[in-house]
């Protein structure tokens, strides 16, 4: 797919809006920037022209940059309308690509103008502007407990008008085409996270401590839908100012540890525990183990060989563990429909994970293969339930809470419904 390109127009008085001066400090731009990095998103600023295009058109570059970009981000301010080059050259430019339709606009008011001003850029200010109304975003980012929900807001809104572009005829489709959110530890790890967490293996407890975008929270509902410790407020743990609600907090966040501990450490304490079915053990083979030794050497390019040959042999532990690696386009080229398939083959011969990952795909719909269906992922969730997945169960509850198919009178024919975990 081609990248999508994001020009920025601004002052050279706002680039502390676009530059970064010091380590510590990191500006809206390169912010943005950070969120889609790894993915097929360009961002343009004329910084660009100063590191690679010495001696060249500045003016000539700068015009041919905007034609070529999809989205225009223009950063308002005082110093943005009294600019002679942006108001007579680049604005116009933009304009002119905006009317025709091949540029999006996304206008950010950075700073107050005044209202003589606003009238030669009216065109602008009759779009929607971010904030919402006329505080301009200097005023919110001396709180930081505002000014990360207004950064969300923008990262949402440039996702959405990414979206419309990649994906013209579904706009309330997820596309395949859509650039992924970047992943910021090594996805191996996240991949044996949740593996082992599947399996019973560990509980994965995950303290939210800053606000995530609309675009990212799909990858990890899994882990959203479990034990996420946030504050009562919704907000994230960082913006828990006040030294007493810090303090309660900490010891919310205590006592689910050591309630962890204690199940761990005296599983048969709890007059509430119930025994639940063991999650199936994924039988072995002579290529499945050497799969494993190689990729636990990181030789990932023959360890797939072996896995594939493996699940050809329909081993449903390598036929889950390639569905992963498919899904997630890991070591091997991003496949969703031949996920589902791995997926479906290992969850009819009881794969617990398999099952898992089946309805996480029928949930939030991967495809032409596997559309949005909430029958089908409860079916699947509940197949893992059964056998004692909690992940699962939790996830069977999400839905019931999200009015997702499930029925209060669904879970209360479910053995496992009254354990503990759930329950509370």
């Amino acid at each position: 797919m081609e990248k999508i390109k994001i020009f920025v127009s601004y002052s050279h008085y706002d680039k502390q809006w676009v530059r970064r001066k010091n380590k510590k400090d990191e500006p809206l731009i390169p912010w943005l920037i950070r969120q889609f990095k790894g993915d097929d998103v360009q961002f343009w600023t004329d910084s660009v022209l100063e590191e690679n295009h010495v001696g060249e058109d500045f003016g000539m570059n700068i015009k041919d940059s905007i034609q070529n970009s999809h989205i225009a981000i223009l950063l308002l301010s005082q110093d943005f309308v009294t600019s002679k080059y942006i108001q007579t050259e680049e604005l116009p430019w933009i304009k002119e690509s905006f009317q025709k339709g091949e540029i999006k606009i996304i206008p950010l008011l950075i700073d107050r103008i005044g209202d003589e001003f606003k009238e030669q850029i009216q065109w602008i200010f009759d779009l929607q502007i971010v904030p919402g109304s006329d505080d301009p975003l200097i005023d919110y980012r001396k709180d930081e407990t505002i000014w990360s929900p207004i950064r969300i807001k923008i990262l949402n809104l440039i996702t959405a008008e990414i979206k419309k572009i990649t994906n013209p005829q579904s706009p309330d489709t997820a596309s395949s085409d859509l650039p992924q959110p970047p992943v910021y530890i090594k996805e191996e790890e996240l991949l044996q996270i949740k593996e082992e967490g599947e399996k019973g293996n560990f509980t994965v407890l995950s303290p939210l401590i800053e606000r995530m975008g609309e675009r990212f929270i799909k990858e990890v509902q899994w882990i959203l839908d479990s034990q996420v410790m946030q504050s009562d407020s919704d907000s994230p743990l960082n913006h828990s100012t006040s030294e007493n609600r810090w303090s309660s907090m900490r010891k919310k966040l205590l006592k689910i540890i050591t309630d962890e501990v204690e199940k761990i450490t005296q599983p048969q304490s709890s007059d509430n525990s119930i025994d639940l079915p063991q999650p199936a053990v994924c039988g072995g083979t002579k290529e499945l183990e050497e799969a494993k030794k190689l990729y636990r050497r990181g030789d990932f390019k023959p360890a797939v060989e072996w896995y594939k040959k493996s699940a050809e042999n329909n081993n449903p532990e390598a036929q889950n563990f390639l569905g992963d690696l498919f899904s997630r386009g890991l070591h091997v080229p991003e496949n969703k429909k031949k996920a589902a398939e791995l997926y479906e083959k290992a969850a009819k011969q009881g794969n617990i994970c398999a099952q898992f990952a089946l309805g996480g795909f029928y949930r939030f719909g991967e495809g032409a293969h596997t559309p949005r269906n909430y029958e089908q992922a409860a079916k699947y969730f509940n197949m893992a339930a059964l056998q004692g997945h909690q992940q699962a169960q939790k996830s069977l509850v999400a839905m019931y809470n999200k009015q997702q198919y499930v029925t209060l009178d669904f879970l209360e024919k479910q053995s496992w419904y009254k354990t503990e975990t759930i329950t509370n």
